[in-house]
């Protein structure tokens, strides 16, 4: 019987390390995921020996989870990951990218396959990202709109002093209080750019909020993807209020700024 490592040491060369792990061969290839760890593949023969399978053992998912707050994949994105490794001639099955091999040949391009499945489906974590950022943004339009007492206005734009328009998430209107809130929501490599974009808009446009008898500019930083830094509350409380956005939260401190106008 010829060993998958032999295999593969012949036909893929030195890019690839591979080493016996208790039942599989463990499959170091020269693929990344996208923060630069190595995509590994496991070889197990059936006890026959008459196939061997090949397998991320759900590390790809795994890693895809690392990098998404809720722990959980939709429905969406599994029919995603099962789209990319058919692309591939891979399975996606209880969580792991799977093909076969039957004949020992076929091994080095099986192991090609799978390693590339997995490279592809961990774009998907940009996805991941996007919907998380939407679904955030929809859990403030629905906790604003289930108050009876709050009229609240979706995407509201003012014309700045510079003549640009700038957008703010939502215009609230509470007996006579009038506010605006604006929803800062990054990651921690954009976070310095969205709370200048935030302090810049506050910044061109209280002049005109001011005339419209807008009472109240609220900031809302989303602070359940990452610690928030110091500096970012420092800066926009220059020309807003701030509060922060919690999952599972009764945001009191929101509702308590929009029913009330500021000490004169």
């Amino acid at each position: 019987m010829v060993y998958p490592c032999e295999l593969l040491e012949k036909n893929l060369g030195s890019l690839y390390e591979c080493a016996s792990l208790g039942d599989y061969y463990r499959i170091f290839t020269p693929l990344l995921y996208p923060d630069g760890d190595c995509i590994g593949v496991y070889c197990k023969r059936t006890p026959t020996g008459q196939s061997t399978a090949i397998t991320d053992l759900g590390n790809t998912l795994a890693w895809l989870l690392s990098n998404y707050t809720s722990k959980r994949i939709s429905g969406k994105h599994k029919q995603m990951m099962s789209e990319i490794a058919s692309l591939h001639g891979v399975q996606f099955v209880d969580g792991e990218l799977l093909a076969w091999c039957q004949d020992d040949s076929d091994l080095p391009d099986t192991v090609m396959r799978v390693a590339q499945a997995a490279m592809r489906a961990s774009d998907i974590r940009y996805l991941f990202r996007f919907s998380e950022k939407h679904d955030s943004v929809k859990d403030v339009a629905a906790f604003l709109k289930s108050k009876e007492d709050i009229v609240t206005t979706p995407h509201y734009s003012i014309t700045g002093d510079s003549s640009k328009q700038r957008d703010f998430h939502f215009h609230t209107r509470a007996d006579k209080v009038q506010s605006l809130v604006l929803f800062i929501e990054t990651s921690e490599s954009t976070e310095r750019y969205k709370a200048d974009q935030a302090f810049v808009a506050w910044d061109d446009t209280l002049s005109t909020i001011k005339e419209l008898g807008i009472d109240r500019r609220i900031s809302l930083i989303d602070d359940s993807r990452r610690p928030v830094s110091e500096w970012e509350p420092k800066l926009l409380g220059r020309v807003s209020d701030v509060l922060f956005w919690k999952k599972d939260h009764n945001h009191n401190d929101l509702l308590k700024l929009i029913r009330t106008r500021p000490a004169a």
